[in-house]
């Protein structure tokens, strides 16, 4: 599709040294300091934008397992997520105008118990103001590129907010907290060409193994693989990478995506890249609906609401931060019922 959206993931944890936590904030006294630390943080990043700083959404998250643990039968909520402003601005890179969108997240669990574990994420959102459909691939990359040489600088200012943002927290709750090392990032870009979805078949239903796949004679696998290949090629900044693996992810919502891991970054225990499309797409009446949306050009909440890229994204990266937290606790002997394998 034209209209096509690439997505950059970065997930940070903060948890303390010492397991000892003189006051872990519960109910109502949870909320309060929960809040006044969101607000802290978006003003800390927000501040200097024009106008007012639009309300931070704070939404209760409950783990379904906890139930069966028994372990927060008197809990309201399992942890908090503070949804920060999303904000959207337009930057031309690669001679080429993009609306970009960001948004930052944050969780409550370090607040909460001694071995917590908080989530603050970093989801950047781009899409071209003029679609072009022959050099969607190119102009994913341009955004990676994009994306890479400011990575430093806006994880250095996320992680300098969120230090500022814990005077807003009691200080025997925030005391200790600090950075941990294993962060997360992911890339993610739709493709709806039929080089992709070849691909895709011929990994999911065929189970072609990576060795095969780069020596096959199949002109159009050999594009869809290309096209997945030079996306994650683009995938960090100044190290080189190599896939550890190819698979497919299919979800009940009717996408699916070629996801790859990749070994070998210095600064994140998960990196991973991927193409993202709609299952069906690449054919039949897809033309003529690309064609409607070249003619009448679609907002981008509304290409937002249609990625397969922003979907799978948010749901991997939820995984990769819960498999990375169950594997700490497990080193660190905190296993508990509700987070065993």
């Amino acid at each position: 599709m034209p209209n096509s959206l690439t997505v950059s993931r970065f997930g940070l944890f903060i948890s303390r040294d010492d397991d000892r936590l003189v006051e872990p904030l519960a109910g109502d006294s949870l909320v309060q300091a929960f809040r006044s630390q969101a607000a802290a943080l978006a003003q800390r990043l927000y501040g200097s934008l024009a106008g007012s700083v639009p309300a931070v959404e704070i939404v209760a998250s409950t783990n379904p397992s906890s139930a069966r643990s028994g372990t927060h039968e008197k809990a309201r909520f399992d942890t908090l997520i503070a949804k920060l402003p999303r904000i959207e601005e337009t930057i031309t890179f690669a001679s080429v105008p993009w609306i970009i969108s960001r948004r930052i997240t944050l969780t409550s669990s370090a607040l909460q118990s001694s071995s917590g574990r908080s989530k603050l994420w970093l989801s950047i959102h781009g899409m071209p103001q003029k679609p072009n459909r022959s050099q969607s691939g190119a102009r994913a990359t341009a955004f990676l590129a994009w994306v890479n040489q400011n990575e430093l600088h806006l994880l250095s200012e996320l992680r300098a907010a969120f230090v500022e943002s814990l005077r807003a927290v009691p200080k025997t709750a925030a005391s200790g907290l600090k950075f941990r090392d294993g962060s997360v990032r992911l890339n993610f870009t739709d493709d709806d060409t039929k080089p992709v979805a070849h691909l895709v078949d011929a990994i999911h239903y065929d189970h072609i193994e990576l060795n095969q796949l780069r020596t096959t004679s199949d002109e159009e696998l050999r594009k869809g693989l290309e096209t997945v290949d030079h996306f994650a090629s683009h995938a960090f900044a100044d190290h080189k990478l190599k896939p550890k693996k190819f698979s497919v992810l299919n979800t009940t919502y009717g996408m699916q995506a070629v996801v790859c891991r990749l070994e070998g970054a210095p600064r994140y225990s998960s990196l991973l890249s991927g193409v993202a499309r709609h299952m069906g797409d690449g054919g039949g009446y897809q033309d003529e609906l690309d064609k409607l949306d070249a003619e009448r050009p679609l907002s981008l909440d509304q290409i937002r609401s249609r990625s397969a890229a922003l979907h799978i994204s948010a749901g991997l990266a939820s995984a990769e931060a819960l498999r990375l937290e169950r594997r700490v606790r497990t080193q660190a002997g905190h296993t508990s019922p509700a987070f065993a394998s």
